[in-house]
């Protein structure tokens, strides 16, 4: 047997109800190197059809049973058959009568005995090629539409990746215009406070002190020295006002807190703050002792938390939050979860919601994740992962 790739060696069938003749057909074809399948009827014949494919089939044309045009005849009737090569042995007759009825049944020739090997091998032959360059040009259709399939799924991710750019783009774009009104906004407010507050204070200390000094410089005895003490008081309780102002305005733009007393201890300031001002229940679960952050990891993770605790007060209707600060074997998990009314499916679109985009990009820096999950009428969870490379957490002492 030749050494061939399985795939493209040929099946042949030989088709006798003398075992002699089958043997010579197989001493015949033997060097051919293919699948000699050798049966005895034409019952036989139909039933290996039925199980494989052929290259050629040599069929004896007269067989006890069914005959060898009853049999071509069946095997042109069947799609996975009909053009199958088949070739006629005959040993009863050379009438010209009988090569015809063969050819009109679909076959490719039509040998009398006594066979001339060489020659049978050689037609034989053509047909074992024609297979092979058939189940070549079927592998190779394989592998085309393999690789098709292929350059569709990468051309698919491409273009997936493209629209993943192109909406970063247009989020970054959005994002730095919506970072640019807000720093407009945050100066609008500063500005705000320091007039309605600290402009007032100070206004008020200004004309108490005029009129201290014009009571000082009349020096008579119509002003005791009980009102100028208690004017002093009352500038005094003004300056205390005014620092009292300056720091709310300072700890709004950079909490000093958080770098005092760390990121746990300003949380727990900050929700009670938090609930004071809002009137919603807050509850405050972590099993860390001490957070070992840097101050940027820090901050970024004190405004994600800032911010899910504004979307709670200005969206959500909730009465109820429920924070967690865990450290986890891989991460640091932060989770803010309320009662209210959940999160609409438009609303889960994130890119269009500045803040969440906002808490996803400062995550992002330091490899971590913002997940956002709820349902309408169900509440709201945010929750933030940060890897232990950039967070490393203390748990609590059992």
């Amino acid at each position: 047997m030749q050494n061939r790739d399985s795939a493209l060696t040929a099946n042949i069938l030989l088709v006798d109800d003398n075992p002699a003749k089958l043997l010579a057909l197989d001493s015949i074809l033997d060097s051919l190197g293919q699948n000699l399948v050798k049966v005895r009827s034409g019952e036989e014949a139909l039933k290996a059809l039925l199980q494989q494919d052929f290259a050629v089939i040599l069929l004896d044309v007269n067989m006890p049973g069914i005959g060898g045009f009853e049999v071509a005849e069946l095997i042109r009737q069947r799609k996975r058959s009909e053009h199958t090569p088949i070739i006629f042995i005959s040993a009863i007759s050379r009438s010209d009568v009988h090569a015809f009825q063969g050819y009109a049944l679909g076959a490719v020739d039509y040998i009398f005995t006594p066979i001339v090997p060489e020659a049978l091998r050689a037609k034989v032959g053509v047909f074992v090629e024609l297979h092979r360059m058939h189940a070549q040009l079927k592998q190779q259709a394989q592998l085309l539409q393999r690789t098709n399939l292929n350059l569709e799924h990468e051309i698919a991710e491409r273009k997936e990746t493209e629209r993943q750019l192109r909406d970063s783009h247009a989020q970054l774009r959005l994002l730095a215009g919506h970072l640019q009104s807000a720093r407009e906004e945050e100066r609008v407010r500063i500005a705000r406070e320091i007039h309605d507050e600290l402009g007032q204070i100070l206004t008020a200390i200004k004309m108490d002190l005029n009129v201290l000094r014009n009571h000082l410089a009349r020096q008579t005895s119509e002003v005791s020295n009980e009102s100028i003490v208690e004017q002093l008081g009352g500038i005094n309780q003004l300056l205390d006002s005014s620092i009292k102002s300056v720091r709310g305005v300072i700890n709004n733009l950079r909490p000093e807190y958080l770098e005092e007393v760390g990121l746990r201890s300003a949380m727990e300031w900050h929700l009670q703050e938090y609930q004071s001002r809002t009137k919603i229940a807050v509850q405050f679960n972590t099993n860390v002792e001490r957070l070992d952050l840097d101050h940027d990891c820090s901050m970024a993770i004190f405004r994600i938390f800032q911010e899910s605790l504004t979307n709670v007060a200005r969206h959500a209707q909730a009465s109820k939050i429920e924070i967690d600060l865990k450290a986890e074997p891989s991460h640091l998990r932060l989770s803010v979860r309320d009662n209210g009314r959940g999160i609409k499916p438009g609303e889960m679109n994130t890119g269009t919601t500045f803040g969440i985009l906002g808490m996803q990009e400062r995550a992002h820096l330091f490899g971590g994740t913002v997940k956002i999950d709820g349902q309408q009428g169900q509440g709201t969870t945010v929750t933030v992962f940060i890897p232990h490379q950039s967070a490393a957490a203390l748990p609590l002492h059992a």
